[in-house]
């Protein structure tokens, strides 16, 4: 008699919006990539969109989401309650082993959800500290009702079996803030796909004739949320010493959001013409950084640094500020060089260093790809989250056994 084999555990993932951000890229990676054999994973997120846009693999895939529209990103009482219910609701039919939300938003309702539940394994990905100096929270400012935000993560993290961070430096200020222990936490760097990591000396030249660039001329790009916090008008100044002191360079600007206007009358202002260029929106952004000599992440603040991660897969040096998860990400002077934040003369300097010097951009490119090998692969960060769905549930046991 041959010994009955498990049903697979099934996993719900929960974050408010899937929108073209680092935080959804690494949700919908883990989702696509979990081991179905051993995980039935449900991707749980609310219909708001953005400038941002709809994530590119969501859009062609649309019906691989359960869609909540009660899930908003924003504080709303009346409907972060009604949210509370109604996921509530799911998880008692789907009856899921692990619900692992994802964001602050959700972290805090997906949670309570699941304690009403009664969900056996409750996981939290936070994807960078809300009240970390730097970061945002929209349309909640500093001070009292940052503090009352706080607080609540101190209620939710007596619901959670396990809170997991992006860095070292982010776990050991969660333990220090209260918000988990040692032993209930871990940290689990994101990952990149593979997509990222192909660099064709032809495609290379293809993207470079699309987008008007001379082959032989140097290129600093930038992709992201055209949102303060991720710091580009230091980018577009930056853009404008960057062209009085290297005539023919261009940088390039990838991305969409709330700040794009005014990022284009800056360099407006600045008359850079045809030395900055704004490539809006993009879905093809792995295939554009093979085009690009150097990257640049100016943010004011990362939780982790998903595009420098990326940039280093395509063999770039990243030029990056000093800020929130970077410092684990970039290794200043071996993969690229870190800056104070708030500074286009800092950015400036590093990426005309790095346009003058081929052989110091491909020094740096190289040990940027390998650490990324090393660190930072989907692959990686997949197996690490199955390793630990797996310890969860031999530690608690499992409902749903065939």
């Amino acid at each position: 008699m041959s010994a009955t084999t498990p049903s697979p555990a099934r996993v719900c993932l929960v974050i408010t919006r899937m929108v073209e951000g680092g935080a959804q890229r690494v949700v919908w990676s883990l989702y696509d990539r979990l081991d179905r054999s051993r995980f039935e994973a449900v991707l749980i997120a609310g219909t708001e969109t953005g400038a941002e846009g709809v994530l590119s693999s969501v859009a062609s895939r649309p019906d691989a989401v359960t869609w909540e529209p009660a899930l908003m990103r924003d504080a709303n009482p009346r409907q972060d309650a009604r949210a509370v219910m109604r996921l509530a609701q799911l998880f008692r039919r789907l009856r899921p082993d692990i619900v692992h939300t994802h964001t602050s938003k959700a972290g805090f309702v997906g949670r309570m959800a699941a304690r009403l539940a009664r969900v056996p394994t409750i996981i939290h990905t936070p994807h960078g500290h809300i009240y970390a100096p730097g970061s945002e929270i929209a349309g909640v400012p500093d001070g009292f009702r940052r503090r009352c935000f706080l607080a609540a993560e101190r209620v939710a993290a007596r619901w959670t079996d396990c809170l997991t961070t992006l860095t070292d430096a982010e776990r050991e200020e969660s333990i220090a803030l209260g918000l988990c222990t040692r032993e209930r936490s871990r940290t689990i760097n994101n990952g990149v796909a593979s997509d990222f990591a192909s660099v064709d000396p032809a495609e290379r030249a293809r993207v470079r004739e699309e987008l008007g660039i001379p082959q032989s001329i140097p290129v600093a790009m930038s992709v992201g949320r055209l949102d303060s916090v991720k710091g580009h008008v230091y980018f577009v100044d930056a853009a404008a010493i960057v062209a009085k002191d290297v005539p023919d360079a261009v940088c390039v600007l990838v991305g969409s959001g709330s700040e794009e206007e005014v990022l284009r009358r800056r360099a407006a202002e600045l008359r850079l013409g045809e030395r900055l260029i704004f490539l809006g929106r993009r879905t093809d952004v792995g295939r554009l950084l093979c085009a690009a000599d150097v990257f640049v992440l100016p943010s004011l603040y990362e939780g982790f640094g998903l595009a420098a991660a990326e940039a280093m897969a395509a063999g770039l040096p990243v030029v990056g500020t000093r800020v929130g998860g970077l410092p684990e990400v970039v290794v200043d002077g071996e993969t690229g060089f870190l800056v104070p934040p708030k500074s286009a003369e800092a950015l400036a300097v590093p990426v005309v260093r790095l346009m003058r010097d081929v052989s110091l951009r491909s020094k740096l490119g190289e040990a940027g790809r390998r650490r990324f090998r090393l660190l930072f692969t989907a692959q990686r960060m997949v197996q690490a989250f199955e390793g630990l769905y797996t310890e969860c549930l031999d530690r608690k046991g499992r409902r749903g056994q065939s």
